[in-house]
């Protein structure tokens, strides 16, 4: 939860633009980063299960933490920034899939503890941005300082943790790969989960870039609009809340999408300052509803040998996605609005989604 504190993602496009990048060549630098985390996610995912879950999330702070001091100092060329985004990379795709593998091997009811995670992650994430937005008025680099000093803190505090070690079946590091990959695509209620989990998570794991070209474009300030950025994030909290309390029974996931592209227009809608930030609002309970219905679902139904295996290809579909909409927005901003933007990813997660959620529901050994 403490290493959820991004004070960095809502002021990175300034930063970068500050050392003389376009905004253009920036969602080109995210775009590639994107790639990078493709071709890093399921290798590190099968490192996890086969070495240590504990051993690879721990590994993944500590390089993430060395990006973070990295960037501060070589940010004025190209091969800085893509060295960076390589590191950021590697250590993000250790953590993804092996930190919830590891908390659903200490948890004791899963559901539960994965919501209260999840909200206070949200709560983190939320003073992040809006305190990441303060302290980058003062200096740009101190977002930056804090987040490394919170994944070097996570790390220590999980290292204190002691953990029964687990024993793998395979025997060795590539057979557990084949197996991992076997499963992903035999099991069908499995594919087809995570397939919705990962569009969906694509838009919402760009929301913090979609963030910055909104705000420029409402005309905020960079301290305001990071304080509508954490205010947004306690709406996903609410959204989990609401998950909690088992209210999200009268919702099927068909209607949380419908909502959630109605959300997207509303963004979009940039000529109505308060319908756009209202849509903003709407899209983040959407998300703390949706994510966590999804999250919960698809561990319920893989086994454990393969579980950060399968999260981490989830994890690989959602940044492969992630990173085709940032090309997409980097296009479309160059050359049309920002609903033009929000219609067209509306159509494509949103459409998309409820294509792959329609032939879910003829499965009747699914139930939602």
């Amino acid at each position: 939860m403490i290493s959820s504190g991004v004070f960095w993602a809502i002021v990175i496009v300034s930063f970068l633009m500050s050392k003389g990048f376009s905004k253009g060549e920036v969602f080109q630098f995210i775009g590639g980063y994107y790639i990078l985390t493709v071709l890093l996610e399921y290798p590190t995912g099968v490192i996890g299960d086969y070495f240590s879950h504990k051993l690879s999330v721990i590994s993944g702070y500590l390089l993430l933490a060395s990006g973070m001091f990295y960037l501060t100092v070589f940010s004025q060329s190209v091969f800085g920034v893509a060295l960076f985004y390589l590191i950021y990379a590697l250590g993000g795709s250790l953590v993804s899939g092996s930190n919830t593998a590891l908390l659903h091997t200490v948890s004791q009811d899963f559901k539960k503890d994965l919501a209260q995670v999840k909200f206070y992650s949200v709560l983190m994430s939320a003073f992040g941005f809006s305190f990441g937005a303060w302290l980058a008025s003062f200096d740009l680099n101190y977002p930056f300082y804090l987040t490394g000093i919170l994944f070097v803190l996570s790390a220590i505090i999980l290292l204190s943790i002691q953990m029964k070690q687990r024993k793998n079946k395979q025997e060795n590091l590539f057979l557990a790969s084949r197996e991992g990959l076997k499963y992903f695509l035999q099991k069908k209620i499995v594919f087809k989960l995570v397939t919705v989990s990962a569009l969906t998570g694509a838009f919402f794991y760009n929301l913090k870039w979609l963030y910055n070209a909104l705000f420029l474009e409402l005309g905020l300030d960079i301290k305001y609009g990071g304080m509508v950025a954490g205010v947004a994030l306690l709406f996903v909290s609410l959204g989990i809340i609401f998950y909690q309390k088992k209210k999200s029974k009268y919702f099927t996931l068909n209607l949380l999408l419908m909502w959630l592209v109605i959300a997207m227009l509303l963004m979009g809608a940039t000529k109505y300052f308060l319908l756009s930030l209202l849509g903003v609002l709407l899209i983040n309970f959407i998300r703390g509803i949706l994510s966590t219905k999804l999250t919960v679902e698809i561990n319920k139904i893989i086994r454990d040998e393969n579980r950060a295996s399968i999260l981490s290809l989830k994890s690989l579909l959602l940044k492969l996605t992630a990173s085709a909409i940032v090309f997409v927005t980097g296009f479309v901003l160059n050359r049309w609005s920002f609903f033009v933007l929000m219609l067209l990813l509306s159509l494509i997660v949103g459409g998309s989604s409820l294509l792959v959620l329609s032939k879910v529901r003829l499965n009747r050994g699914y139930k939602k």
